[in-house]
């Protein structure tokens, strides 16, 4: 998937869907992009894309910035701080 909401990494429901799903997420993480912008980006980064995508097991987030460089963001580390832990409190 791609996306432009660079918060879908801090919403609980997000996360949970992406992990659900093993979902494959990429952001592109330039600031007012335009239509040309965002696919200038995903035409120059279209190879580091796949090849991030093809050793990085799924779930994931990855984000691309304005020079096709793809950041991972770590899922599991996101997962714990924006999920609330199911194991109960001790009494």
């Amino acid at each position: 998937m791609i996306t432009k909401d660079k918060n879908i990494r801090h919403r609980a429901a997000e996360l949970e869907a992406i992990k659900a799903h093993s979902a494959r997420v990429v952001v592109i993480r330039v600031k007012n992009a335009t239509a040309t912008d965002i696919a200038d980006v995903l035409l120059t980064g279209r190879h580091r894309i796949s090849r991030f995508a093809a050793k990085t097991p799924a779930p994931f987030v990855a984000g691309i910035d304005r020079y096709a460089k793809v950041t991972v963001y770590r899922l599991s580390a996101l997962m714990a701080e924006h999920i609330p832990s199911t194991t109960p409190a001790p009494s």
